[in-house]
């Protein structure tokens, strides 16, 4: 007999990677789910065992503390992947020292509230060429811009301005006239 289509609102198996809960309480069932399913299936497994309220409270806490910041997995969904300073060297062939004197005139860098510097991937090609014009972008548009995380998220919006595409679209496809363009007409609108 076929199965049976789950009519679960939780059940992800048929969600692709590029659903978004529009409510907290929705991703926060889907979370409960998922790490249900996944809690019963490791301890099924297990050895048997008594398991003590204290234990509870632990795994509990460990849990929530192994979670990602929300707020950084929204921004590198928006503007990531990153290269820490170490990776990018390598990925590039050059001392850490060299990526970090780059930072401004060559290299766009963003940094974490823990003060580590992160490279948006999206300042290079797939051989490791930076996008041509992307650093004068960068510092036309931080004139008008508080922060380099919001430069990078001005950067990877998709705008009606531009048939839907980001600056960032625009510059790869070789169009940096009309990236520079856009992005005066934002700083002034911006700074005026």
């Amino acid at each position: 007999m076929p199965e049976m289509p789950s009519t679960n609102p939780l059940d992800l198996s048929a969600a692709g990677d590029d659903h978004v809960f529009s409510k907290p309480a929705e991703f926060e069932a889907a979370i409960v789910e998922a790490v249900r399913s996944r809690l019963h299936k490791r301890l099924s497994q297990a050895p048997t065992v008594a398991f003590g309220v204290a234990a509870v409270a632990v795994v509990a806490d460990k849990m929530v503390d192994a979670m990602p910041d929300l707020g950084e997995v929204a921004l590198d969904e928006a503007i990531g992947p990153f290269y820490d300073t170490a990776g990018l060297a390598n990925w590039l062939g050059i001392s850490p020292q060299v990526v970090q004197e780059w930072i401004g005139t060559r290299l766009f860098a963003v940094e974490t509230q823990d003060g580590d510097r992160l490279f948006p991937s999206f300042q290079f090609e797939s051989d490791g060429a930076l996008v041509p014009h992307m650093i004068e972008i960068v510092q036309l548009l931080e004139a008008g811009l508080s922060s380099p995380w919001g430069v990078a998220l001005w950067l990877n919006t998709p705008v009606d301005d531009l048939g839907n595409r980001s600056i960032v679209d625009c510059l790869k496809q070789g169009e940096s006239s009309v990236a520079f363009e856009y992005a005066t007409r934002e700083v002034d609108r911006l700074t005026s």
